[in-house]
């Protein structure tokens, strides 16, 4: 997680710090190297370490886009806060029910026209009848807005912290998977 821009947190919590490496070419471009030290007894040593050779060096270097990182950061913040919470919450009854609507209320599930200019046509006419069937479905007192709405008092959600427990047992399947595909050559 980057600190700063001139630091990152790893997933035990070291800091680590930007270090110039005149040896190593970055693979991305605009990349900055850091380097976290005491990786050896770090619980998440096995999940970092699972590309690297030398495994028994005491640090890890990471190579980061800090422009990227920053977007990441903001999106997690923007996923966690009330209002990214609740648009999470309605996600999953916008897009596919209208869908769902198309095909089964408003028997459409083939273009009967076959040009582009056409085929675009014919489907704006058809959300333009969707959306005028919701105008008077809203016009009716009856139904209500069945959307949920985020109360005020709604705290934003924390990101979970990593369990190190899981990412070494995550790695060790994998190395276990490759070792049983791999042919026995005493065979």
């Amino acid at each position: 997680v980057l600190i700063n821009e001139t630091a990152i947190r790893c997933l035990n919590g070291n800091i680590g710090h930007i270090v110039k490496l005149d040896n190593r070419h970055p693979k991305k471009s605009n990349s900055t190297f850091f380097r976290i030290d005491g990786c050896n007894s770090c619980d998440f040593k096995d999940y970092c370490k699972r590309w690297m050779n030398k495994k028994e060096e005491n640090f890890k270097i990471f190579e980061v886009v800090i422009e990227l990182q920053k977007y990441i950061n903001q999106s997690e913040e923007n996923l966690l806060s009330p209002k990214g919470i609740e648009l999470r919450v309605n996600r999953s009854i916008q897009v596919e029910g209208t869908f769902g609507m198309i095909k089964q209320d408003m028997p459409f599930d083939r273009f009967t026209r076959t040009s582009l200019d056409k085929v675009s046509t014919e489907f704006m006419m058809v959300c333009l009848g969707l959306n005028i069937r919701k105008l008077f479905k809203f016009y009716d007192a009856k139904s209500k807005n069945k959307f949920w709405i985020a109360p005020n008092d709604l705290q934003p959600e924390t990101k979970k912290k990593p369990s190190a427990k899981r990412l070494s047992n995550k790695v060790n399947r994998k190395k276990l998977k490759k070792e049983a595909d791999e042919p026995n050559p005493k065979d």
